[in-house]
């Protein structure tokens, strides 16, 4: 329950209040959202399916996830300043070719 409540606030409840002259002022909390899913889902996929059975599965799944998060911040901007929306395309782009490595 308390997870649809996270997932509840995150999107719906978002409102910007901040001045677009601070660096961290969002625009939107659609790639947080995506971000949350993301981290819900590999935490039951760790915490389940963590064994040497579904090895491809956790990584695969891992993968898709971490493309999900890069879409997410590359196709929203969620920032308004465009230093922190390339950031956060780095970060996550990095953690793309991590497990893009990781299945290779």
């Amino acid at each position: 329950m308390f997870i649809i409540i996270c997932l509840v606030a995150a999107i719906a409840l978002f409102e910007t209040k901040q001045s677009p002259n601070d660096i961290c002022a969002k625009v939107t909390s659609r790639p947080d959202f995506a971000v949350l899913i993301v981290k819900i889902v590999m935490l039951y996929e760790y915490a389940f399916f963590y064994e040497d059975k579904y090895h491809w599965f956790v990584i695969l799944t891992t993968l898709m996830m971490a493309i999900i998060m890069y879409k997410a911040y590359r196709d929203n901007w969620p920032y308004y300043s465009d230093y922190m929306n390339r950031l956060m395309s780095l970060v996550t782009g990095i953690f793309v070719w991590g497990n893009f490595v990781l299945v290779i």
